[in-house]
């Protein structure tokens, strides 16, 4: 009874998020800051579950199960919103067991099915950030969410038309995706996401968002030949030595520097490497 109340007061806060206009970004932010209180207390539940033998495999709280049933696509978009956030919230920071316990709840292909275009700007915010707070550092969830089929979906929120928040969290679900899997690695690049990552290394002064797309363009690279010389091809060397320049921040330069190094792992053709 007390993991659902904490549930609703973290949905209810959730909910105010959503209300907001996706672009004002500032205030999207604000809202969410105070958020960790309240999933410290489905954190407890989690903790409580474990230390009476719990397994993530067992029948989810009710709690889980009602945000869960909260993304059904017939539900309202604010909702659906509300839903995504929390279990996005509950899922953040790697907190033990909360991630194979929302998974096995279900959230995962009913996360994936609010991707589309079909789904409003702020469910699908909410979703993939959501998403990517559930593949961080965990194989299981990364393998479900690949069978979901939601890389395609993914690929296209770095598109054109989408917030530098929507494109951030894309960026970095597919990051957690390809890290150490050479089977999404091409996943990701089959749907299209080398030219868009590299369009996104450009997005000054939106630096996180460039470390997200450096990121993963590294990643993508990283042992795989064949990525490789398709992210050299499509233009990223120059964009990423522009990010070393004087201009950018010293964990911005970083990012860009190992990006460099993972791309020159395979990399054996002519090296053009443009002055700042």
């Amino acid at each position: 009874m007390e993991s659902l109340k904490a549930c609703t007061r973290l949905r209810k806060l959730d909910l105010r998020g959503c209300s907001f206009p996706i672009d004002e970004d500032d205030e999207w932010e604000d809202e969410f800051a105070g958020v960790d209180s309240l999933v410290a207390d489905l954190q407890l539940t989690c903790t409580q579950l474990q230390a009476s033998g719990t397994s993530s495999s067992s029948p989810p709280s009710v709690a889980l199960q009602g945000l869960v049933h909260e993304l059904q696509p017939s539900l309202p978009p604010n909702v659906q919103c509300s839903a995504a956030n929390s279990l996005g919230n509950l899922a953040a920071h790697h907190y033990v067991h909360s991630q194979a316990f929302i998974a096995a709840a279900g959230a995962i292909p009913a996360l994936a099915q609010l991707l589309g275009p079909e789904s409003s700007t702020g469910a699908r915010q909410a979703a993939v950030r959501a998403l990517g707070n559930l593949a961080d550092g965990h194989v299981q969830n990364k393998a479900a969410i690949t069978a979901a089929d939601a890389i395609p979906h993914v690929v296209l929120l770095l598109g054109p038309g989408q917030s530098a928040h929507v494109h951030k969290a894309a960026a970095d679900l597919l990051n957690h995706l390809a890290l150490d899997h050479a089977q999404n690695k091409a996943a990701i690049t089959a749907a299209g996401a080398i030219p868009a990552f590299v369009q996104l290394l450009g997005s000054e002064p939106a630096a996180d968002l460039q470390k997200a797309a450096a990121g993963a363009l590294g990643n993508l690279a990283f042992n795989h030949a064949q990525n490789t010389t398709a992210i050299t091809d499509a233009g990223a060397i120059p964009a990423l030595w522009q990010m070393m320049g004087p201009k950018s921040s010293a964990d911005v330069q970083q990012v860009a520097t190992t990006a460099l190094r993972d791309l020159g792992f395979f990399y054996s053709g002519p090296r053009h490497w443009p002055t700042i």
